[in-house]
């Protein structure tokens, strides 16, 4: 069986090819379908937004959020 990817590691993949806006939109639609209930929007001095976030991890980035 194929072990499946952790969200931090397909955000990554995402902000790499896409850009930021691309990891938003995707955590977004997934939000919307009922997925990643423990990722919440965060501030983020790296991003200097609000960026979603995994256990205070942005998902951008990778640094803390507050």
């Amino acid at each position: 069986m194929k072990k499946l990817k952790h969200v931090t590691e397909v955000c990554l993949e995402i902000y790499e090819k896409h850009g930021q806006s691309a990891v938003f939109d995707y955590v977004n639609e997934q939000k919307s379908k009922g997925h990643l209930p423990n990722v919440h929007y965060e501030y983020c001095k790296g991003c200097e937004t609000d960026s979603p976030a995994w256990e205070h991890e942005c998902l951008v980035c990778g640094q803390k959020t507050e």
